[in-house]
């Protein structure tokens, strides 16, 4: 029921997850084509349900959805909306985007660097394009921090997640190099 009114929630604040995931159910036939209704669960015929179809549509779809609702938090990574949030907000960083203050057009931002070390997963944006003028690394790095952490439920976080991210200014302003910061997640 929680889940529901998320989605209701979500879709009456026109969130890109819950739209993409409703366009998909009105214009793909693979989403469209599923045979799934009834009142009571015993009235339900299991001869005219493909299961494996529900089941990969409906996750399909609820992981699209939450990866941009307000009330998804990621307790652990054993599940497909984990994978796609945390993808997804990783890979902001890289898009091309208008990312200076002067909203000029940017091919690259920032690179991104992703490794282990020691069964942490390591985060490293790089700012190192001397050809954006007015960038700010910091002030970048801590609002898409402030939505990264905001998606892990701290609190109930499972004890495997361990996540290290850094923001690695190496951009020379007036013989300084700007500051590192560096952010982590873990239980």
């Amino acid at each position: 029921m929680s889940n529901n009114l998320r989605y209701s929630d979500d879709f009456e604040q026109q969130r890109h997850g819950i739209l993409s995931s409703f366009l998909l159910t009105k214009k793909l036939w693979f989403f469209r084509n599923i045979p799934f209704a009834y009142d009571k669960p015993e009235e339900l015929s299991l001869q005219h349900v493909n299961f494996h179809k529900v089941s990969a549509a409906t996750t399909i779809l609820s992981a699209i959805a939450d990866h941009t609702s307000e009330g998804f938090r990621i307790n652990s990574m054993n599940n497909p909306s984990a994978l796609l949030a945390i993808v997804d907000e990783l890979e902001e960083f890289s898009r091309i985007s208008r990312a200076n203050q002067n909203r000029q057009y940017i091919n690259q931002f920032c690179r991104t660097d992703l490794y282990d070390s020691d069964n942490w997963l390591c985060i490293d944006f790089i700012f190192d394009n001397p050809n954006v003028a007015n960038l700010n690394p910091e002030k970048a790095f801590k609002g898409r921090c402030k939505r990264f952490l905001g998606l892990f439920d701290i609190t109930a976080l499972d004890e495997s997640i361990r996540i290290r991210l850094r923001c690695l200014g190496q951009l020379r302003r007036r013989d300084a190099i700007i500051i590192t910061i560096n952010w982590f997640i873990s239980k």
